[in-house]
């Protein structure tokens, strides 16, 4: 078959990609109140990218590891979880700063081992 059997210049369906996964689609992004994360802590990184965020990577699952930027209310919460817990990380919304600012904020749920 050649190359440009492969090259698809047109539109395609969704049904297009079964059995295909996004891979710049590595990051963890919630997008109303509610949505969550849940899966091995794998790694915190520090000091990540132009403005020296952290991240920290989930692996869910399904085998799949997705990164989640860090934050300031997230990454005071991460500061208890270790490389190893099992936790959630759910997303809360918005909240209003006094300075009229907003940020985001989370809840973290490490999960209870016997």
């Amino acid at each position: 078959m050649a190359l440009k059997d492969f090259l698809n210049t047109g539109s395609s369906s969704s049904s297009d990609d079964d059995g295909w996964i996004n891979i710049d689609n590595t990051s963890w992004s919630p997008e109303r109140p509610g949505d969550t994360i849940e899966g091995e802590l794998v790694e915190k990184k520090f000091n990540i990218g132009k403005w020296n965020h952290n991240l920290y990577v989930i692996r869910r699952g399904d085998g799949s590891c997705r990164d989640v930027w860090g934050c300031y209310r997230l990454d005071k919460k991460m500061d208890e979880i270790r490389e190893g817990d099992i936790i959630r990380i759910r997303y809360k919304g918005e909240i209003t700063k006094s300075d009229g600012e907003f940020m985001y904020d989370y809840d973290v749920l490490k999960k209870i081992t016997k």
